[in-house]
């Protein structure tokens, strides 16, 4: 079995999505609870054929941790 690092939230910045397991890991929960949270409405989730996405920005809005961009406006 392989273990993986959680991606970092700049990593996540740079991607427009992440998938279910890596959102999973990044919040501390098991991926069983991801999907359950997405089917709930908790998680929201791109549905890619078959695959199910999170996107990136709502990830970060769940964990607080939204990009603000404060440059270009002084």
């Amino acid at each position: 079995m392989t273990i993986h690092q959680p991606p970092t939230l700049a990593e996540i910045r740079e991607r427009p999505t992440v998938s279910v397991p890596e959102a999973a890991a990044v919040l501390g929960i098991s991926a069983q609870s991801a999907y359950r949270m997405s089917r709930d409405g908790r998680l929201p989730v791109v549905r890619l054929g078959r695959t199910l996405r999170v996107q990136s920005a709502a990830l970060l809005h769940l964990l607080g941790a939204e990009q603000t961009d404060t440059e270009g406006t002084r």
